[in-house]
């Protein structure tokens, strides 16, 4: 069993932090093996009942319902300052490394993060129990153009108080900002921005902790901390010297509020309606033009040709003559390329090299044409030709219905249409990106990518779920050179010096002496950072002290696992596995999990616009951390976005409710043993080491472990620990799959409806009765080991709840569940033969059950006839009628070994049993009949609404698969219920 030198073990909360008292009455002087529990209490209601108990035994009277927020705080503070979450560098042990994808220092926790973070606890937590040395290693993102744009709006703010917050204030600071920004200098806004980070930058690590991640917070790491940037600037420097990173003028994404270029993957595409204009371009010398068809005709201030293709009917005629550039009055030419559409607008399209990458690519390949550009940095008009003085300064949107208004007014307009646009923009601001020409340095990707491709289709990284596989290849073999300068000042500068005598550039980890070509002193940096993601690619190796040869870098490296959001495959996955296996020689990580968007109920995405988001603090507030984790978890398939909603958590809360409830009536009954007995029972309840639990029956030599030439366990016994070997083997394997969902659902299951529903309403009597024992009953024992593994089960999605309890146990050893073994009861345990037997009584208590609710006889205990050619059968039955007569509510059984007559009313309990009940029918028949017959209109709408989802095709080829199995499974239990009502009605109608 495990164990950790930081043993706790802490009473429940204060009795003075909550708002309902616990009255405790101890009669006795004698101490008591365990602390006061508080907990509620629900089917197993013993709230004011005055049971006859043992002076040294401890009565309690107790609230009902869990209280998170009176626990959660207190244990997230206690695992972090115990350190527990710690590896512990044991040899025999095998090793399990995940780095979290560092949150921006920016921002807080949304739905998607805690999503993240459950799935990522839930897998640490459970691989900590199955015996694995883990390292969950916590660290932040410096976010480079977010950080720049808070502390400069934070400028802004400071110097223009008098603004109303609003869109327009926020504009007005951002533009107030960057300008004092300037005016400060660059060292002077490095230093406020490490105070903003050191005032705002723990936020999520703060909510982190109070969610319960289980993170080595010892290890914590910052993408800007000193020995991460000594990281960084190796990395480049090794990457310059091989020829991988060079520095190229070429025609860039460009945020005009950021003031900064942009990977392709920073730029969102939004689908917009926009406009399609044909404007004329006179011939030189002549009164015939030629129509050209644009987007963006602002732009046309800076053409550099007309392109048509060269198959087009037209060129033969057209290309190599002249044009004159509408406005500006420049001669351009007109150029045939392949790469020019012949079916768009009217064929012939301009081309503004500055200002679109096609068209600096084909300016490349006709290196004749001349070319300007004619926007500026933000995005206003710039030329130095004289002749457009009256666009100068305008913004680019302005310009354009200048330009448009000058082309009609000189009959040069020809005409406009609708037409679909995709508009790149900012994915920070949210700003229209521009195409600018800039000198930037860039990665050069195609050799990098090859042994990536390598890795992924060799399996020595394995993608979850399978789909995302051809999203990598795709992107990964379709890639192109990488833009990884930005111009900021927070981040990483770029290690570069230019000699100002020679203009000799130096990349070196160390500023130089001298220009190592000229020997002159004067040195001047580059003013660029890294791209953010260029650091963050770095960070599986990094965050464990590459390039140096740690004792952390050689345990734990390669990760073992990568989680991530399907949004940032390409931003960051990509680029880790391409840097791990350039830098490291080895695979970042072995497995990487992508999971889904969390979207809302009626699966949309969440955004502020739409007022759909759920804040994580707010709910976790409200609903309790370990409602909102097991919601997730439960709802987490592979491959499936996750519809949420307050509906679902609700439900989950009823969980951990329940959870708290079977708990309480546990350990409330547990206390009216006598001390000596519980003392036993704390004993008997310890795990033994490598073996777990086992099943315990009473013999001549006292309670022994169920053997052979002992007497049989009995029959519930067998069948709960079954089943929670079954339950463990089956939330294992789920797990290493990351079907969290299925993992979720066979816990939930097994707790509520096998262990309270079954097993707990079995053995109530034996366990409620006045306890008179000298030492612990095999019920006792059994019980305990099964709550206990259940628990244990239940942990690595609740950790709360399961926390406190574990700690109330006879005995409990206070060690945290999270640092105890996941497996308490062995394989061994497995008893398929039991699990039959059990199920067919609990078919015929359920049959029972269900047959009253139809006849709207619940408060009768009728008596009732098993009927079956199976003597076995019948044998299993009566030995344990006296459990099936309290369960489902009757007053006596009798049993036939025949099949009952036709002419009866015959109640099918399986397809070898039949059962009749024997009531007082007091029944309206009428009613009855009006009832059945309301019931079955409702139940054959609801299927017609099935079926037909269910033959649409549309719906079978766009919904998850998940969603159409769920339409499936509750068609076929329309069904059943179906069949059910008319059987009842051709049975009212004789």
């Amino acid at each position: 069993m495990a164990s950790h030198p930081a043993s706790f073990h802490l009473p429940i909360v204060a009795r003075a932090r909550l708002r309902r008292t616990a009255v405790i009455v101890n009669k006795g002087k004698a101490p008591l093996p365990f602390g006061p529990l508080l907990v509620g209490l629900d089917s197993y209601a013993m709230i004011g009942a005055r049971v006859a108990m043992p002076e040294n035994v401890m009565q309690l009277e107790i609230p009902k319902v869990y209280t998170p927020e009176s626990i959660e705080p207190r244990w997230a503070r206690i695992w972090v300052e115990r350190q527990l979450y710690r590896p512990r560098a044991d040899a025999s042990r095998p090793t399990y490394c995940l780095v979290i994808a560092p949150p921006n220092i920016t921002g807080s926790l949304h739905m998607g993060h805690m999503l993240e973070h459950t799935e990522v606890d839930v897998l640490m937590r459970w691989r900590r129990m199955s015996g694995d040395d883990v390292l969950w290693l916590p660290g932040t993102d410096h976010a480079s153009i977010a950080t720049q744009m808070i502390v400069e709006r934070e400028l802004g703010r400071e110097a223009l108080p008098e603004l109303e917050p609003g869109p327009r204030a926020n504009s007005a600071w951002q533009r107030e900002g960057q300008r004092l920004r300037l005016a400060m200098g660059r060292e002077k806004f490095i230093e406020r921005c490490w105070k903003w980070r050191e005032a705002n930058g723990g936020t999520i690590k703060r909510q982190m902790e109070r969610l319960g991640a289980s993170c080595d917070w010892s290890r914590e790491r910052f993408t800007m901390d000193a020995a991460y940037s000594r990281s960084v600037i190796e990395a480049f420097v090794r990457l310059h010297r091989e020829g991988l990173i060079y520095r190229d003028r070429y025609v860039v994404s460009w945020c005009p509020r950021c003031r900064t270029a942009l990977s392709d993957l920073e730029v969102i595409h939004e689908e917009r309606k926009g406009k399609l204009w044909f404007i004329r371009y006179p011939f030189e010398g002549s009164q015939d033009f030629v129509t050209v068809a644009t987007t963006r005709p602002e732009t046309m201030l800076g053409d550099a040709a007309v392109a048509l293709n060269p198959q087009d009917p037209k060129a033969g005629r057209l290309v190599g003559r002249k044009l004159r550039l509408p406005l500006v009055d420049r001669v351009i030419p007109v150029i045939a390329d392949d790469f020019v559409d012949p079916k768009f607008g009217t064929g012939a399209v301009k081309i503004t090299p500055a200002h679109d990458p096609n068209d600096f690519a084909m300016a490349l390949r006709h290196p004749t044409l001349g070319w300007s550009s004619v926007i500026a940095p933000d995005a206003r008009i710039e030329a130095a030709d004289e002749s457009l003085g009256r666009y100068r300064n305008m913004d680019r949107y302005e310009a354009r219905k200048a330009i448009l208004s000058d082309l009609a007014n000189q009959g040069l307009l020809e005409g406009e249409r609708d037409h679909a646009l995709s508009v790149g923009t900012c994915q920070r601001c949210k700003t229209d990106i521009e195409y600018l020409p800039s000198m930037q340095w860039f990665m050069k990707m195609k050799p990098l990518t090859e042994p990536a491709i390598e890795a992924v289709r060799a399996g020595r990284i394995k993608i979850v779920p399978e789909n995302g596989i051809k999203k990598y290849l795709n992107w990964m073999e379709n890639i192109h050179d990488w833009c990884i300068s930005r111009q900021l000042w927070w981040g990483h500068r770029i290690p570069a010096w230019t000699c100002a005598a020679c203009d000799e550039m130096v990349v070196a980890s160390e500023r130089p002496g001298t220009c190592p070509k000229c020997g002159t002193l004067e040195l001047r940096s580059e003013e660029d950072v890294l791209d953010t993601w260029f650091s963050s690619a770095l960070w599986p190796f990094a965050t464990l002290g590459w390039p140096e040869p740690s004792d952390d870098l050689r345990r734990f490296y390669p990760n073992d696992l990568m989680v991530m959001g399907e949004d940032i495959l390409f931003f960051w996955g990509a680029r880790m596995i391409m840097m791990g296996l350039k830098l490291t020689g080895d695979v970042p990580f072995r497995e990487l999990y992508v999971h889904a968007l969390v979207r809302d109920a009626e699966r949309q995405k969440m955004s502020k616009t739409k007022g759909n988001v759920l804040d994580p603090l707010e709910v976790t507030e409200k609903y309790g951390t370990d409602a909102v984790r097991f919601a997730l978890a439960a709802s987490a398939a592979p491959g499936t976005d996750i519809a949420f909603s307050k509906d679902k958590i609700e439900s989950y809360r009823a969980f951990a409710n329940k959870v708290w409830n079977a708990g309480r009536f546990v350990l409330l009954n547990a206390h009216r043993l006598p001390e000596a007995v519980r003392e036993q029972l704390a004993v008997m309840i310890q795990p033994v080491a490598e073996l777990g639990y086992s099943l315990v029956v009473s013999s001549e030599r006292g309670n022994v472990p169920a053997s052979a030439g002992e007497p049989r366990p009995a029959l519930i016994d067998r069948w709960i620990f079954s089943r929670l070997a079954s339950v463990t083997r089956e939330t294992d394997e789920a797990l290493k799959a990351f079907r969290f969902h299925e993992a979720a659902h066979v816990v939930y299951h097994f707790f509520w409806h096998e262990f309270c529903d079954w097993y707990l309403e079995w053995i109530k009597p034996a366990i409620s009765s006045t306890p008179l024992e000298t030492r612990p009953s095999v019920h006792w024992i059994n019980l305990m080991r099964v709550f206990a593994a259940a628990l244990h089960l239940l942990h690595p999605f609740m950790p709360f709840v399961t926390e406190e309890l574990a700690n109330q146990l006879p005995g409990a050893s206070g060690d945290s569940l999270s640092l105890q073994p996941f497996e308490l009861v062995r394989s061994e345990a497995l008893d398929p033969v039991s699990e039959k037997q059990f199920e067919t009584i609990r078919e015929l208590v359920v049959a029972v059950r269900n047959a009253k609710a139809e006849r709207n006889i619940h408060t009768q205990k009728p008596s009732a006839q098993v009927a079956s050619e199976d003597g076995r059968l019948l044998d299993l039955l009566r030995e344990h009628q006296e459990a099936i007569l309290r369960l489902a509510g009757l007053e006596g059984l009798n049993f036939t070994r025949a099949r009952l007559a036709a002419s009866v009313e015959r109640i099918p309990v399986s397809s070898s049993v039949d059962l009749r009940l024997f009531y007082d029918s007091q029944q309206d028949v009428a009613a009855e009949r009006e009832r059945l017959l309301k019931e079955k209109r409702k139940l054959e709408q609801s299927m017609t609404q099935l079926q037909d989802q269910l033959h649409d095709e549309q719906f079978l080829s766009r919904a998850p698969g998940e969603i159409v199995r769920s339409a499936e499974r509750r068609h076929q239990e329309l069904s059943a219920e179906h069949r059910k009502v008319v059987e009842r009605l051709e049975h009212l109608n004789g």
